[in-house]
């Protein structure tokens, strides 16, 4: 069974053709993994790059999470971390975690953060469906 913030992340914010592999892999404990590094390399074939609102490989831990907090309520968020593990934390918390330690996903209420690989210039997304 899918964790309901990963279903709502690949529906808001992934390509329409990506999505069913997406969360097959990440439905399957012995997938999770591979689903997270697809990010590593095929991030931009992977998300909706217009829900864009940061990008870059020279963000900051601040700029994230200022980012996220906008987009949240309740400041709390779901990650999902390079071995396929998850991790629910207070969002600043979960995005120092996840800072340069690989790909990994943070999902926020209305906002998600991507980190692709560390090996490269990480890429980094923060993701919006927060309207203003």
């Amino acid at each position: 069974m899918i964790d309901p913030a990963e279903a709502s992340f690949v529906r808001n914010y992934i390509y329409k053709n990506k999505r069913d592999r997406l969360l097959l892999e990440l439905s399957d404990e012995k997938r999770r993994a591979r689903a997270v590094d697809r990010f590593s390399h095929t991030a931009e074939e992977l998300i909706l790059l217009e829900k864009a609102v940061l990008y870059g490989t020279k963000l900051s831990i601040a700029q994230i999470v200022l980012a996220l907090e906008a987009a949240s309520s309740t400041g709390e968020c779901h990650s999902i971390l390079s071995d396929g593990s998850t991790l629910d934390a207070p969002i600043a918390e979960a995005v120092t975690a996840v800072y340069g330690s690989g790909p990994a996903i943070v999902i926020a209420e209305s906002a998600v953060y991507i980190e692709t690989e560390p090996w490269t210039p990480t890429m980094r997304y923060v993701l919006s469906c927060k309207t203003e």
